[in-house]
């Protein structure tokens, strides 16, 4: 199966620096957006150590079995859904470290992240409130789900649309990597189908465009996915650019099927 993909991240038109990473290779697989927290240059700085570490550990774990990893392996999971989940936990200690070393308290970083291969498999993992969409048949569906206070709130109570629209506490995450020692990441495993299209997203672009106005725009664009990044970045700044944006779309094709013989 082939897989195409495009990213892009835009500092927004309020923001005076883009505190979110993204990271891309194509050829081991990874596909990784952090969305950094804690001001003063911290959210910056934590962004960028989640996804180099993660890269890093996932490339070096690639092609040698033997290395020696800092978390313990969970043999209920593939040997690829552990080397993620470990490389996820490893960034957390790193920023972790780096802020208590350097006194930057609230310092942090969400993660959301896709590890895949030609044959189709598919594994995603996050932490906080950036999000995976996946689009199969024309529909979108959410993958990941938020590690934030609106979204504990609307589980616990019955919310309507506009008690959701007037929540106070929207940014507020419950969960992200460097705030604590220790971080439960969250794990999800599929099986991509032909056409299937991924999209990885900071809250920068979710919490200004609706799902169905990002399907819309991918599916205009179905063919085309640097142009359907640049169609979501450019209406979302459109909308007030009020955050950082960041968005990598990812589509699975299993190309033009020989014609047979007559």
């Amino acid at each position: 199966m082939k897989i195409f993909h495009a990213s892009m991240s835009d500092i927004g038109r309020t923001r005076k620096i883009n505190e979110d990473s993204l990271y891309v290779s194509k050829r081991d697989g990874i596909y990784l957006i952090a969305d950094g927290m804690g001001g003063h240059l911290a959210g910056e700085v934590a962004s960028k150590i989640a996804v180099e570490t993660i890269g890093s550990f996932l490339k070096s774990t690639r092609g040698d079995k033997e290395i020696t990893w800092p978390f313990q392996r969970d043999e209920a999971l593939t040997y690829d859904a552990n080397r993620f989940i470990v490389s996820v936990k490893l960034a957390n200690k790193k920023i972790f470290n780096h802020g208590r070393e350097r006194n930057l308290p609230g310092m942090g970083t969400t993660i959301v992240g896709v590890l895949c291969n030609n044959s189709g498999t598919v594994n995603m993992c996050h932490v906080g409130d950036s999000r995976i969409y996946r689009i199969r048949n024309g529909k979108i569906e959410r993958m990941t789900e938020d590690h934030s206070l609106l979204n504990d709130t609307i589980k616990r109570e019955r919310m309507t649309a506009e008690e959701i629209e007037k929540f106070p506490y929207k940014n507020v995450i419950t969960r992200a990597l460097g705030i604590e020692e220790v971080v439960t990441v969250d794990l999800r495993l599929e099986e991509a189908q032909d056409e299937d299209l991924y999209i990885l997203c900071s809250d920068g672009l979710s919490n200004f465009m609706s799902e169905q106005e990002i399907a819309q725009t991918i599916i205009k664009n179905k063919s085309n996915v640097q142009k359907s990044c640049k169609e979501l970045v450019k209406k979302t700044n459109a909308k007030g650019g009020l955050d950082n944006i960041s968005v990598i779309i990812i589509r699975f094709s299993e190309g033009q099927k020989p014609r047979k013989k007559e």
